[in-house]
């Protein structure tokens, strides 16, 4: 939650990553984890494209709560980044 508590009895929600700007790229990976005592990691995102990209950004979301979003980040020509992200629900 917003005060940084989380909710260890929770192995329910699952999150879904998606790609949330619009750049010429593609996410792949697995884009939905499921809760696990309430902490979820994509740890196996990828990002590609043809081109180089500025601003990419991901959204995460899930039926029953608020989204985020990532931080901004760049794409260089044919190099994808190493993308991790860990929600606490």
């Amino acid at each position: 939650d917003q005060y940084d508590n989380v909710c260890t009895t929770d192995g329910t929600r699952t999150i879904t990553a998606a790609k949330a700007d619009a750049g010429n790229w593609t996410l792949g990976g697995t884009t939905d984890q499921d809760a696990s005592s309430g902490v979820l990691t994509f740890s196996g995102l990828t990002a590609t494209s043809n081109e180089a990209i500025t601003n990419a950004n991901i959204s995460f979301s899930s039926a029953s709560l608020t989204g985020a979003s990532s931080s901004n980040f760049d794409l260089a020509l044919n190099s994808a980044p190493t993308l991790s992200w860990q929600c606490q629900c």
